[in-house]
């Protein structure tokens, strides 16, 4: 398997969630993917599934496909649970480092 890069997206592996959330979003920084075991992720899911905040949750595309990233459900999973890279979102990285600013300082 590939090292996953940050902003790379994955087919969700988990049962439970795939269903509401088919993708998770690899945020932690590429300086860290060498030594350690584990990734942070958060859940993708259909923007029509739901009422999401703007900056909270930020829209993004996969496939052509409208996505929002669920910054509030930020997990860590061992990278060997996690298949082939099927995109990027990195185009997204200024939202998507914005959402994470939200949900950790406020601003």
């Amino acid at each position: 398997m590939s090292t996953l890069k940050q902003f790379d997206v994955v087919a969700n592996p988990f049962p439970r969630s795939r269903g509401r959330q088919p993708y998770l979003a690899a945020l932690q920084s590429d300086l860290l993917a060498h030594s350690l075991d584990t990734t942070v992720v958060a859940p993708l899911e259909p923007a029509a599934s739901g009422t999401f905040a703007d900056r909270l949750n930020p829209r993004v595309e996969i496939d052509g496909q409208p996505f929002v990233l669920i910054a509030q459900e930020l997990v860590t999973v061992r990278k060997n649970v996690l298949g082939p890279t099927c995109g990027s979102i990195a185009q997204e990285r200024e939202a998507i480092i914005a959402s994470l600013d939200l949900l950790f300082t406020g601003f």
